[in-house]
């Protein structure tokens, strides 16, 4: 059986000292220390959530500017491709105006040289016309 004596009110006494000196030297280091880690584990988490959103409107604004920039390359290649045609029809207009000037021109110097051909071969024919008649008659004709 438990008695109560003199020795119980010291061991409770020695009891409360102890658990003074120990909150003393240990438990408020220690709730301290686990305060501080709490905080700058917020902090850090604090921390990371900002950077998540910066870097979430960092490559939200990176798709902006991409997006932007893709839409004025396309818009520059239709232009170019539109001028690169209209310069090929020019291209191709000014060549077949060239050709035909050309036929034209080839034509104009083969008739021209078929009309002279046709003069030397006329008059080359009236030479051996009169000189079969003149063997034929064997005379000069007049």
């Amino acid at each position: 059986m438990i008695t109560i004596n003199a020795t119980l009110i010291v061991q409770i006494i020695h009891l409360l000292i102890l658990i003074v000196i120990l909150n003393w030297l240990m438990y408020k280091p220690l709730r301290k220390l686990v305060d501080e880690r709490r905080l700058k584990v917020a902090q850090g988490l604090a921390e990371a959530e900002q950077m998540r959103a910066k870097a979430q409107e960092l490559k939200e604004r990176y798709d902006q500017e991409f997006t932007r920039r893709a839409v004025a390359v396309r818009h520059h290649l239709v232009e170019l491709e539109e001028q690169a045609r209209a310069e090929a029809r020019e291209m191709i207009l000014a060549t077949r105006e060239k050709a035909r000037q050309e036929y034209l021109g080839l034509v104009e110097r083969l008739e021209k040289e078929l009309a002279g051909a046709r003069d030397e071969i006329r008059a080359q024919a009236e030479l051996v016309a009169g000189e079969m008649a003149k063997r034929i008659l064997g005379r000069e004709l007049q």
